[in-house]
């Protein structure tokens, strides 16, 4: 492996100065030793456009090779989203490269969409070669990951899950998304209170998974008391389930006039909406925390089950991009796929770049980034880094972690709707409901 201390990259200012991204302002690369390029413009050489809005200098690897772990959902009842994730990781490591920074070596492993083994053996077949860094989903493998990414310091990116509530905090893992459901709980509430104040009774319905569930169901009673709201029917379903007739007369009987829908997969919940709407209530307000692939609800459920039907978490939409960077990662994700990037093909992508610009700052200081230790303490000491999500024009979206919880501390979340089959926001905020405009 060619030695990284001795490489090219992004400069720092601190990426929002942080990590290099340029912020409302002029941009100056450096080609290392080979003079200045044009201000906005690519260095000599490269073929990705990521120099206009990264800084290029000594310290980004240039010519170097380093292996990325990248455990994803590739057979199972998860493989859709793996190709999602991956097409992140490979257009973020092909818009390094042809920047003229590090050529990741993308080391893809299968975690059978949650087989706590497969998520085991994976670890520590990456650990053994010497893996310093990894990009993981299913909240590390629902955990399995978690005690080989400590044992064997790789530096560990959750962007598909994030950390959960069971993982925060543990060493070398990080989640790269918000938390579901906990950190949607505080802006739909307030999205409640001002857009639907006839709101008073919300249930919350969710796969039954052991033990876990009994602890996210009362958590879910406690945030719904202390917004001001009574707790309705708090439901189960086994993953399995394909008929919910028992859970909506329990919602029904509850009086709930808005229900929150986690963990169910879009199947699911376009099931359950389907048979909800048998019942001719119009007026009950659904907020799930799933992703949203508009196909799939408009093929099981249809336009009349979808008419109350909401979705929250971070969400990425780049027909609405409203940062350079974020209209750049589109653009270029619609070039090369002919379709548009979803929030996991957003944050593989992102988290792809964040894990880099550690390599950069190791780099920078002389050190081995081969090593996840000093991978780690790279991170942690400014974890603040560029997000395709929000920011404006010439100043990217910011993307923040916290380094207690090991979860994100500023991340642009929202509440969506589709009308006529397009995606529309209803109401924006961030981490804990900071920031909340209500759309529309």
């Amino acid at each position: 492996m060619t030695d990284l201390r001795c490489s090219r990259g992004l400069d720092r200012r601190r990426f929002l100065q942080l990590s290099g991204l340029a912020v409302g302002g002029s941009i100056v690369l450096a080609a290392c030793g080979e003079g200045g390029s044009p201000e906005g413009a690519a260095p000599a050489g490269t073929t990705s456009e990521l120099g206009k809005f990264l800084t290029i200098d000594q310290h980004a690897g240039k010519g170097a090779t380093l292996d990325l772990g990248v455990v994803l959902p590739s057979s199972g009842s998860g493989s859709a989203y793996a190709s999602e994730m991956k097409n992140g990781v490979e257009l973020a490591v092909a818009h390094l490269a042809g920047a003229g920074a590090l050529q990741w070596k993308p080391q893809y492993k299968d975690n059978k969409s949650g087989d706590p083994q497969a998520g085991i053996d994976a670890t520590k077949d990456l650990g053994l070669s010497g893996t310093p860094a990894m990009l993981c989903s299913y909240i590390a493998n629902l955990g399995s990951q978690v005690p080989g990414i400590e044992q064997y310091q790789m530096l560990t990116l959750d962007g598909a899950g994030g950390t959960g509530t069971f993982a925060q905090g543990k060493p070398y893992f990080y989640g790269a998304r918000i938390i579901i459901p906990d950190d949607i709980y505080p802006g739909t509430f307030q999205w409640f209170k001002q857009a639907h104040p006839e709101i008073t009774k919300v249930g919350h319905l969710t796969w039954d998974l052991g033990p876990s569930t009994t602890d996210l169901l009362e958590s879910s009673r406690k945030a719904i008391t202390a917004a001001g709201f009574s707790p309705a029917a708090h439901v189960s379903s086994a993953p399995a389930n394909t008929d919910y007739s028992a859970q909506i007369r329990e919602i029904e009987s509850s009086g709930a006039n808005a229900v929150v829908i986690s963990v169910l997969d879009d199947v699911s919940i376009a099931a359950f909406l389907k048979q909800y709407s048998v019942t001719g209530r119009k007026d009950v307000v659904f907020v799930s925390t799933t992703n949203f692939t508009p196909k799939t609800y408009q093929t099981v459920a249809g336009s009349d089950a979808l008419a109350n039907y909401h979705f929250c978490y971070d969400y990425f939409d780049g027909t609405t991009a409203t940062s350079d960077f974020g209209r750049y990662f589109t653009e270029s994700y619609k070039q090369k796929h002919q379709s548009d990037p979803t929030s996991l093909s957003a944050n593989f992508y992102e988290d792809t770049l964040v894990l880099w610009e550690c390599v950069r700052r190791v780099n920078a200081k002389g050190g081995d980034p081969a090593k996840g230790s000093e991978l780690l303490a790279a991170f942690e000491s400014d974890p603040v880094f560029p997000s395709v999500y929000g920011g404006s024009g010439a100043e990217p979206g910011v993307i923040s972690f916290d380094t207690t919880t090991h979860s994100v501390s500023k991340r642009p979340s929202g509440i969506y709707t589709q009308k006529n089959g397009t995606v529309v926001a209803v109401a924006t905020f961030d981490v804990s409901g900071s920031d909340f405009k209500l759309l529309g």
